[in-house]
């Protein structure tokens, strides 16, 4: 995005997970704890990072049963740094 000319000033950054009817052969599915108190069922985890004009910059998706926000904070930052 830095070389397209948005230069980003602040990130927002939100984390989420969902719930997914996917139970078998996928990676990224995983039992988690779930916002919807459905413990039956598997999680994707989303981060989305936007600017202060709500254009997204970065998103990653990872499995349900985790949370990584060090990790995903400094993935943000390091993208933001080298463009």
């Amino acid at each position: 995005m830095i070389k397209m000319g948005i230069t980003p000033h602040l990130l927002f950054l939100d984390e989420s997970n969902w719930f997914t009817y996917i139970e078998k052969g996928e990676e990224l599915p995983m039992k988690g704890k779930s916002k919807q108190f459905r413990y039956d069922k598997n999680l994707i985890s989303v981060g989305l990072a936007v600017s202060e004009d709500n254009v997204p910059f970065m998103h990653e998706t990872y499995e349900g049963n985790t949370q990584r926000p060090e990790r995903y904070s400094q993935d943000c930052w390091t993208r933001s740094q080298n463009g």
